[in-house]
């Protein structure tokens, strides 16, 4: 994934410029502008003279100069009184920078769904090994006692491989790939730019800290989605950051699904060798002749 140019609207900077029209919007100056006008018209009663006269438009350019500064404090108040918003907004667009680098990074995945009611046996969880690398990714899952690696590499082609004999590939401009397969392609990247930009686009943000721990500064991000909006299957968040790094290094995705809650995902960054470049790739999991089918969808419209 690529910077967007310059002229292409910032989310995080829309963010930003929405909080302070908001704040804006706020100050009513109404009070204010009638004791001015209130104090001009006594003093141009009182004072007949044509120095009085002649100073009329002074004072009204003196009024409007101290109204615009007590706008400006308020408005600057508020920023300083709520900045939780804006001081999130600013962590993540460093996030977003710094995630968007070709630098292998690795998560411990725990899938923990959610307890079934009226005695019905829980869903199976997961434990999988995530890779990132700018915007693609690999992930070894183990589901129960199935295995499966699924990715998506440097073209944007997703894949998959439940072993080293077989493997499967779905052509990145494929419209209609199942509903389960982006789901899950879409869980595994959120650790990337894309988490940032979809948490932007539909979900209110603010942050705690930073406080101070043994293994460094970290700030956490809460991000809840906005009255009326909605999402395909994530209904809250909770982002760690390592402040003097920009580093994501936990996170926590609530689901939901039709039926109602699905559990969580809770993302733990940890120290591996990086598995470079090539890892990315569907022929990097496979034996020298495994086979692999090439897979396209009909569109379902």
């Amino acid at each position: 994934m690529t910077p967007p140019p310059s002229d292409t609207p910032d989310p995080i900077d829309d963010l930003v410029g929405d909080y302070l029209r908001r704040v804006a919007g706020q100050t009513d100056a109404g009070p204010l502008l009638e004791r001015i006008e209130a104090d001009r018209r006594l003093t141009l009663s009182a004072t007949e003279s044509p120095r009085a006269s002649s100073s009329r438009s002074l004072s009204r350019s003196a009024a409007w100069g101290l109204i615009a500064a007590v706008m400006l404090v308020a408005f600057l108040g508020g920023r300083y009184f709520d900045t939780s918003s804006v001081q999130a907004a600013t962590l993540l667009k460093n996030v977003r920078t710094v995630h968007r680098r070709s630098v292998d990074r690795c998560y411990l995945v725990q899938h923990a769904p959610e307890s079934r009611s009226g005695g019905q046996p829980p869903s199976e969880g997961s434990e999988s090994l995530l890779w990132t690398r700018g915007d693609h990714f690999w992930s070894d899952a183990v589901v129960g006692s199935s295995r499966i690696k699924i990715g998506r590499d440097a073209s944007g082609t997703i894949w998959l491989s439940s072993s080293p004999q077989k493997g499967i590939r779905f052509q990145a401009n494929s419209s209609a790939i199942p509903r389960e397969l982006t789901t899950l392609c879409q869980i595994s990247s959120l650790t990337v730019p894309v988490l940032v930009d979809e948490v932007l686009t539909d979900f209110d943000i603010n942050t705690d800290g930073p406080s101070d721990r043994p293994d460094g500064r970290r700030s956490v991000i809460w991000a809840r989605l906005k009255n009326g909006r909605s999402h395909s299957f994530l209904s809250a968040a909770m982002l760690e950051v390592d402040v003097e790094r920009n580093l994501l290094v936990r996170l926590v995705l609530w689901l939901h699904q039709p039926k109602g809650p699905g559990g969580t995902v809770t993302y733990t960054l940890i120290d591996r060798p990086a598995p470079g470049l090539q890892s990315y790739r569907l022929e990097s999991h496979l034996d020298a002749d495994a086979v692999i089918e090439d897979k396209s969808f009909k569109s379902s419209k």
